[in-house]
């Protein structure tokens, strides 16, 4: 009697599109995100929305997004890396500034989001491409498809701890000598003279004051944007915040004329000023 001959069935995958690679989904990924960061840029930093500048500065994420989705030509996620790359190199004036000022807690938040993302989306883009280009046609089964590499899930973890904990340390209130209230009454805050910033502005483009004698400055925001009040002859460099004044506190000890400006990049071509100092 023969023994009947049995077919172990296997785990094909149905005929048609091929499944979307796995770091391929997580550039994609990083380009979705990022569109949600510009628009909650938008909400924090500017406090207000606008759907069209919204979509005007998403709209290269989601164009780099579709032909990884909708081609799954083998290229395409390489398209992901360097949107990433161009985007951090366009912004590199602006990222350091960002960074090493947790005090402006919303564009330091959003800075080290986004360049997490970009570590991610990098990596990632490349990574895809060239398991595309190593194999670039599908397999006949899903288990065999193009998995994510080991270590990813590791440097994954490892970029959210790292976030987590400067969003914490950002976070911590800061004070100093020269820009903090702290020990100073509202009262005697409101009677300081005032240097205001209105519309990227200062509203005193001349302060004079005494060699020798302390001064004592009220900063008012008036802007949606942080900004800066910045000598660097005497080593003033108070933060502006947008939700309640600063106090500017230093003794000029030296006659001659002083350029006071907002060191927030961009901000210097408009925000300037000269400080007089009288013998």
């Amino acid at each position: 009697m023969d023994t009947p001959l049995v077919v172990t069935p296997t785990a094909t995958r149905p005929a048609g599109r091929k499944p979307l690679p796995a770091l391929s989904k997580w550039t994609v990924a990083t380009l979705a995100a990022v569109v949600v960061m510009l628009i909650w840029l938008q909400v924090a930093v500017a406090r207000s929305f606008f759907p069209p500048l919204a979509l005007a500065l998403g709209t290269p994420a989601l164009v780099v997004a579709v032909p990884i989705v909708a081609t799954r030509w083998r290229w395409a996620p390489l398209l992901g890396a360097i949107y990433w790359v161009l985007l951090m190199v366009i912004n590199w004036g602006v990222i350091p500034y960002d960074i090493t000022h947790p005090e402006f807690f919303d564009t330091f938040a959003f800075t080290v989001i986004v360049l997490a993302l970009a570590v991610v989306g990098i990596v990632a883009g490349i990574g895809a491409t060239i398991q595309n280009y190593r194999a670039p046609a599908a397999p006949e089964t899903d288990t065999d498809w193009r998995r994510v590499p080991h270590w990813f899930p590791t440097m994954l973890w490892s970029l959210a701890a790292l976030c987590a904990g400067a969003l914490l340390v950002g976070a911590i209130p800061r004070t100093s000598a020269t820009s903090g209230t702290t020990g100073v009454s509202p009262e005697a805050l409101a009677a300081l003279p005032a240097l205001g910033v209105d519309h990227f502005q200062f509203d005193q483009q001349e302060l004079r004051v005494k060699a020798g004698q302390i001064v004592a400055l009220r900063l008012e925001n008036r802007d949606d944007r942080d900004h800066s009040f910045d000598i660097d002859e005497f080593k003033v460099h108070v933060p502006i915040g947008r939700d309640q004044p600063s106090l500017a506190l230093f003794t000029p000890d030296k006659p001659g004329t002083y350029t006071f400006y907002c060191n927030v990049p961009g901000h210097r071509a408009t925000m300037v000023g000269t400080l007089i100092v009288e013998p």
